[in-house]
């Protein structure tokens, strides 16, 4: 996607401190569940409900078939 991946200290700033905790030091850092991923993402994103990564997935799968 061309796109610069959130680095752990990001998605631990974009998640509630309790659910930061979870992440650190675990493989959950640098190992990211996508869905898990997308919400951080969207999180920091200001008045929009999806980050770029899970935009285009909505993009994608919403692209009417040729």
């Amino acid at each position: 996607m061309g796109l610069q991946p959130l680095s752990p200290a990001e998605l631990r700033a974009a998640v509630p401190d309790r659910q930061a905790l979870v992440l650190e030091g675990t493989f959950l850092e640098t190992r990211t569940p996508l869905w898990f991923y997308i919400l951080a993402e969207a999180s920091r994103e200001p008045g929009g409900p999806l980050g770029p990564v899970g935009s285009r997935i909505v993009a994608g799968v919403l692209e009417p078939a040729p």
